[in-house]
C-alpha cells in the first residue's frame, strides 16, 4: 500500500499543536487496545532480545495474520521479576533499537554532523531484517513507547510514497548540499580539473562539464536517497505498513518533518518538569527536587538519557499523556536512588546536598539497565 501526502500540513487535526495531536493519537490508540480483552505477551531474554523477538513474531509474519499485533504489548524479561505497566515495554524497545541501529549490526550508517541514521547502501544483513525493523518501528509507535530513532525528514516522506530530492539534503547532509551547490554555481570550464568528478553514462565514466553538471548532481542525489537503498527501504516500508501504526494512522496526525523531530530524541528539562508530580512530602520547591533539576540542566545529554532510562526504561522523553513521579524515600541517607520503571516513579532520599545527590545518582546510573524494576 502506497500513498502520498503533502508535507505542508497533516491530513487531519489541522491547527492543533503537536502536544494536542499526540494526546488525541494516544486516545485513539488506547481505544483500539480496548477492542482486545487480553495483551500480546512477549517473552524475551536480554542477551538474545532480537532472536526472541523474531521467534515471537514469526507465525504472524509467515501467515500474514497481524491481528495479534493489535493487542497491547506486554513484555516479560525471562528470569526477572517485574510486572510490565509500561516501563519494561519501553526498556525493551530501547534495547532493541539500540541493537538494530548499532554499527555492528550493519543495517544503518550514522552521520556525525546531523546526528541521524540512514540505511546502509551495501549491508551484510538480509532484506527480511529490514522488514522486521519496519514492523517493530510501527509496533513501538502503536504501543506508545518513546523511541529514539533519529532519521531525516526524507525517510518519513518516503514511507508514504515520496522520493528523495535535492532539497532533502539540507536536513540529510548539509555539507554535501553545500558541495553540490558549489558545483552548480561554478562557472568555469574546468569543472573536471577543479573537482575531479565524473558522470557514469552508458556504462562509461565521462568528465563532468558545464553541460552535464546538473545531470551529475541529480544522479548523485537520486542514487544516495533512492536507488542505492531501494530494496532495503522497500522492505522496511512494507514492515511498517503491516504494523498497526501504518501510515494512514500516524500520518493523519503529523507531517513527515514533525516525525523526524519527534523521534530524534530532543530533550527539554522544562517539558520534563511539566509532566512531573511529587509524593511523600516532596514538591517542586523541595531542596532535593530543585537540586535534581539543576543537575539535569547542568549535566550533558548522556546523563539525561541515563536518568530517563533509569526512571522510565527509555532514553527518550516521555510521550505526551505520560507522567513521571518523584517520591520521598526517607531522610538523608547513604542509600542510592531507586526507581520503578513500571510506573515511572523515582524514589529519592532527601539528600543533604547537591553534591551528594549527584554522587549517589552517578553510582545508581552505572546499573541503569534493568536496575530498580518492579
Amino acid at each position: 500500500m502506497h500513498f502520498e501526502i503533502c508535507d505542508h500540513r497533516p491530513l487531519s487535526k489541522v491547527g492543533w499543536d503537536i502536544e494536542e495531536r499526540w494526546k488525541d493519537l494516544r486516545i485513539h490508540i488506547e481505544s483500539m487496545w480496548e477492542q482486545h480483552s487480553e495483551k500480546h505477551v512477549l517473552r524475551v531474554n536480554r542477551s538474545n532480545i532480537l532472536y526472541d523477538t523474531v521467534g515471537s513474531l514469526f507465525y504472524a509474519i509467515q501467515c500474514r495474520d497481524f491481528e495479534v499485533l493489535k493487542k497491547p504489548l506486554k513484555v516479560v524479561f525471562v528470569g526477572e521479576v517485574g510486572e510490565d505497566e509500561g516501563g519494561l515495554k519501553n526498556e525493551y524497545f530501547t534495547i532493541l533499537f539500540k541493537q538494530i541501529l548499532s554499527k555492528e549490526y550493519d543495517m544503518f550508517v550514522y552521520n556525525e554532523e546531523t546526528r541521524r541514521f540512514w540505511l546502509k547502501a551495501s549491508p551484510k544483513r538480509q532484506f527480511f531484517e529490514y522488514y522486521l525493523a519496519g514492523l517493530l518501528f510501527g509496533l513501538a509507535i502503536y504501543n506508545l513507547a518513546p523511541i529514539n530513532i533519529p532519521l531525516p525528514q526524507v525517510f518519513y516522506r518516503k514511507l508514504i510514497g515520496g522520493v528523495g530530492r535535492f532539497s532533502d539534503l539540507r536536513d540529510f547532509d548539509p555539507t554535501l548540499e553545500k558541495n553540490l551547490n558549489h558545483i552548480l554555481e561554478y562557472e568555469g570550464d574546468d569543472i573536471y580539473d577543479t573537482f575531479g568528478i565524473t558522470l557514469l553514462k552508458n556504462g562509461k565514466e565521462i568528465p563532468v562539464t558545464q553541460e552535464n553538471k546538473k545531470e551529475y548532481v541529480f544522479n548523485h542525489v537520486n542514487n544516495l536517497l533512492n536507488e542505492d537503498i531501494k530494496e532495503q527501504f522497500k522492505h522496511f516500508q512494507n514492515g511498517f505498513l503491516d504494523s498497526p501504526a501504518r501510515g494512514e494512522l500516524l500520518f493523519s496526525y503529523f507531517r513527515p518533518s514533525e516525525l523526524s523531530d519527534i523521534f530524534s530524541g530532543k530533550y527539554c528539562i522544562e517539558t520534563l518538569k511539566s509532566i512531573t508530580t511529587y509524593e511523600g512530602d516532596y514538591n517542586g520547591e523541595s531542596d532535593v527536587v530543585k537540586n535534581l533539576w539543576e543537575i539535569l540542566q547542568e549535566e550533558d545529554e548522556s546523563f539525561l538519557k541515563s536518568f530517563l532510562m533509569f526512571v522510565t526504561g527509555s532514553e527518550c522523553m516521555p510521550m505526551t499523556g505520560s507522567s513521571l513521579t518523584i517520591q520521598r524515600q526517607g531522610p538523608d541517607s547513604d542509600m542510592l536512588p531507586f526507581a520503578s520503571t513500571c510506573f515511572n516513579i523515582l524514589l529519592l532520599p532527601d539528600y543533604s546536598s547537591k553534591e551528594k545527590l549527584l554522587e549517589k545518582f552517578k553510582n545508581a546510573l552505572q546499573f541503569c539497565e534493568g536496575f530498580g524494576s518492579q
